[in-house]
Formats: structure tokens, C-alpha cells, sequence
């Protein structure tokens, strides 16, 4: 039910105007007010919305289109866009999700996939733990999730990283944010 209020309220950001970023203040209550704001890229017509905890960071490759810190979880989520190397969702199974992670992350376990239509685009969805690299003998264990989908002959990934322990602190984020992920 929540999906699909976030999915039709997507129109009425769109309509607010072509900057690229916006902020829409809501108050609940008595409590503090949420800052949402949405990011753009026109360039390949892609949108989502996300929470004011969340700081926007220079990317680091550059076929990463944003990244965004949020530093009280030490979680990240990034978007990325690369020709694509598939025909279609479904090819982006646990076969071809293994191989992938295992040449980005440390010690992946657990790994999981599956398909679902968020709006108008088909995701393959794919969460794992993994072991963040690290300098001294302590491991510090992470989960990730990342939905692929493919547009307009591009695919593009939105890739969520956070510390093990703080996983469920972020899923509504997580929710949230790939909920209102819209590519045109």
C-alpha cells in the first residue's frame, strides 16, 4: 500500500518543476519536520527521492551518476550506468550477480536474487553480506543490496551498502529510495 502511494505521488515532483534537486517539508504531528528531496539527472531521466539524513558526495567513478552518504549508519547508496551487457532483467540472475559481486566485494555470502516491477521498470534484485575491507585484524561485516534494471540500452544499478548491524535501521530508506526510482 505504501508503494503504491509513493508511486502515485511521483507525478506531482515531477510537476514542481525541472531543477534538479527540490524539498518538499512535511510535519507529522507534533514531531520534527522530514525533509525529502528529490534528486535528478536529466540527462538520463532518472529520479528518486530520499530522506534529508542522506548527503549527496562527489562520485568516485565515473560511470557512477550519484552517491550519497549517511554518515549517523555508515551506510551508501550510489547509482551507476554502463552500456548494457544484457538483453533483459532476467539475465541478471544469481549466476551473473555472483561473479559481479565477487569482483567488487570481500567475502560474499548469502546471496540472494529476485525479479519485481517497481513502477514501470522490471528490477533484478540482489542482497548479500560481505566483509568491508579493513587495514587490521578486526572484520567488519556489511550487507548490500542492489537493483539492476535496463533502459534505453544502458544498465543502471543503485547499490546500498551498510554495516551488518545497522541493516534494519536502513530498510525503510532503502524501500523508500528504490520505491521512487524512475528512469524514463
Amino acid at each position: 500500500m505504501k508503494r503504491l502511494l509513493v508511486l502515485l505521488l511521483i507525478p506531482l515532483f515531477f510537476a514542481c518543476g525541472n531543477d534538479s534537486k527540490k524539498e518538499e517539508e512535511k510535519k507529522i504531528g507534533n514531531t520534527k519536520e522530514v525533509i525529502s528531496k528529490v534528486y535528478k539527472n536529466s540527462e538520463h531521466n532518472l529520479s528518486f527521492i530520499y530522506n534529508s539524513n542522506w548527503t549527496e558526495q562527489e562520485p568516485q567513478a565515473e560511470s557512477t551518476l550519484c552517491l550519497f552518504y549517511e554518515r549517523k549508519l555508515n551506510a551508501s547508496c550510489n547509482i551507476s550506468s554502463i552500456r548494457a551487457d544484457k538483453s533483459e532483467v532476467e539475465k541478471y540472475d544469481k549466476k551473473y550477480l555472483t561473479s559481479t559481486t565477487n569482483q567488487a566485494f570481500n567475502d560474499v555470502k548469502n546471496l540472494n536474487v529476485r525479479f519485481e516491477k517497481i513502477g514501470p521498470n522490471k528490477f533484478s534484485i540482489c542482497d548479500f553480506d560481505f566483509t568491508y575491507p579493513n587495514t587490521n585484524s578486526n572484520k567488519v561485516y556489511g550487507r548490500a543490496v542492489i537493483y539492476t534494471t535496463i533502459k534505453n540500452g544502458n544498465r543502471y544499478m543503485m547499490v546500498f551498502t551498510v554495516k551488518k548491524e545497522n541493516y534494519f535501521l536502513l530498510e525503510n530508506d532503502i524501500f523508500s529510495m528504490s520505491g521512487t526510482l524512475l528512469i524514463l
